[in-house]
């Protein structure tokens, strides 16, 4: 079918499904199963000038679940194409969906302006449904706000359907955000897709989310979960997120952000993103709440550059509780402008098991500007056979500018057979200070079989380029016995080149 409206109506569907009587919009009461409008198929349609293009809507059934729609289809064997939407004081809805079950939304293309829009946009909103199973999949979004300021949040896959339940799945995928030209935004956000439903399991994979720009100061996520799915699953992998970029005073990037989950993030790929300037944050990935484990492995995380005041993370964990597992992954080419920037970093205490990772090529180029290769502060620290380097901070003035590995907290920290190499230099020298480990004076560390090389130019006032630094004063309590075996290297031995420095102790040799 063709369906060519008139957009400027509010009101005006190009395919409709409701649980209501023609005239009267309160919803029906069903009862049995076969009343719902199952196993519909909607194939092939071209949708243009409308508010929005599906509204597919079942009983507000409290229980059982069962009175939902059921098994309904959007696309799958034959792609709708959608266009010419909608822009008012109404939410636009390329595609709605609530009260289903067993839903899928596959391989639309989606590709209009929003322009005149003032409230929320949506290319697929999928709302309320409790204990339901949803596939959306194979789906080509592009959304654009050109003219006109927009202060609202713009999302390209919005789900919400699958909430609250012990063995139901949400399925994203194989989906592209793309081309998403938001140039006239304000204070308005964009999500390229987001998960909201506290499902059993919540697969997202596979998706791309590219070459989309946001100005103003609201925030940008490509893939964001912001359920707390407790104990639940969720999996989020094989993704690429590249070549996205944002302006405006402030407001974060963040490539992926999930949230309180059981969580497995690996082999996504996530680079070429940009802040242009102001104070906001880049991540490649950001996590909190408080999951009860969380794995992080073979994502491959680079060419992330701020040129504003903010920091980059490569990956930031900001959750207390938990055990993590971090292994495998790629990191590089890091650069902020004004800003910190941090390959790895776990701020909390919680268990971490950290090894066979690669951070290298991390640039800060303010005078304040501070690199941080690793950093955490775990209960305990297992980090293992991870490869560190190549960190520079070319104007910084800070005696800590640049550290391979942080521990700024934490009660344990087992480091063994890793490899730090740094060679930093600043045009500012005159209190430079580089460490290739750095560690909280009340932290026990076990330090073994690592090769920590620090071959940085000091300055020569109060800097330091040192292999093994604490906070402060040397306290064998806070050292086990067990450590040996490291190969610590800070240049030729001198004043301002030292094996360990604790602010009191100025050790040139390892004896």
């Amino acid at each position: 079918c063709s369906v060519t409206l008139n957009k400027t109506n509010t009101a005006s569907i190009g395919i409709y499904l409701g649980n209501h009587i023609a005239t009267v919009t309160t919803s029906l009461t069903i009862t049995a199963t076969t009343d719902a409008h199952n196993n519909n198929k909607f194939y092939g349609n071209t949708i243009s000038n409308v508010y929005g293009a599906f509204s597919i809507a079942g009983f507000a059934a409290l229980s059982p679940y069962t009175l939902y729609d059921q098994n309904n289809e959007i696309g799958v064997t034959s792609a709708n194409t959608i266009s010419n939407l909608g822009g008012s004081t109404v939410s636009v809805r390329a595609i709605y969906g609530i009260y289903q079950n067993g839903l899928k939304v596959a391989n639309n293309t989606i590709n209009s302006s929003v322009n005149g829009a003032t409230t929320t946009v949506y290319g697929i909103f999928l709302s309320t449904g409790t204990s339901s199973n949803v596939s959306i999949y194979g789906n080509t979004i592009t959304l654009t706000f050109t003219s006109g300021a927009y202060t609202s949040t713009i999302y390209g896959i919005n789900n919400a359907m699958g909430s609250t339940a012990s063995s139901n799945t949400v399925n994203i995928y194989n989906n592209i955000i793309t081309g998403c030209n938001l140039s006239t935004v304000t204070t308005g956000g964009f999500q390229g897709i987001v998960n909201s439903a506290t499902a059993a399991t919540v697969n997202i994979n596979g998706n791309t989310i590219s070459s989309n720009t946001l100005a103003g100061t609201g925030a940008f996520y490509g893939i964001y979960n912001s359920a707390s799915n407790g104990t639940n699953a969720l999996n989020i992998y094989s993704n690429t997120i590249n070549g996205n970029s944002k302006s405006g005073t402030s407001g974060n990037l963040l490539g992926c952000q999930a949230s309180t989950s059981t969580i497995s993030f690996y082999s996504n790929n996530i680079y070429n993103n940009s802040i242009a300037g102001g104070t906001g944050t880049l991540y490649g990935y950001y996590n909190v709440g408080s999951p009860v484990t969380e794995s992080y492995y073979n994502n491959n995380i680079y060419s992330l550059t701020h040129n504003g005041t903010g920091a980059v993370y490569g990956i930031s964990i900001v959750t207390a509780s938990g055990t993590k597992n971090a292994y495998g992954n790629i990191i590089n080419s890091l650069s902020s402008a004004g800003g910190a920037v941090y390959g790895y970093s776990s701020g909390y205490g919680a268990p971490h098991n950290f090894y066979k990772n690669r951070i290298y090529n991390l640039t800060s180029t303010t005078a304040s500007g501070l690199v941080y290769g690793v950093s955490f502060s775990p209960t305990t620290l297992n980090m293992y056979n991870n490869y560190i380097s190549d960190l520079k901070a070319p104007a910084a003035t800070g005696l800590l500018a640049v550290t391979g590995i942080n521990i700024s907290g934490g009660t344990t920290a087992n480091v063994f057979y890793n490899t730090v190499y740094l060679n930093s230099t600043s045009s500012s020298v005159t209190t430079f200070g580089t460490s290739g480990i750095y560690k909280s004076s009340t932290t026990t560390g076990d330090f073994r079989n690592n090769i920590i090389v620090n071959n940085s130019t000091p300055g020569p006032t109060g800097g330091f380029t040192v292999a093994h630094r604490w906070s402060g004063a040397y306290n064998a309590t806070y050292y086990s016995a067990n450590s040996n075996n490291n190969l610590f290297y800070a240049g030729t031995p001198g004043t301002n080149n030292l094996i360990f420095y604790d602010g009191i102790n100025s050790d040139q040799t390892i004896a």
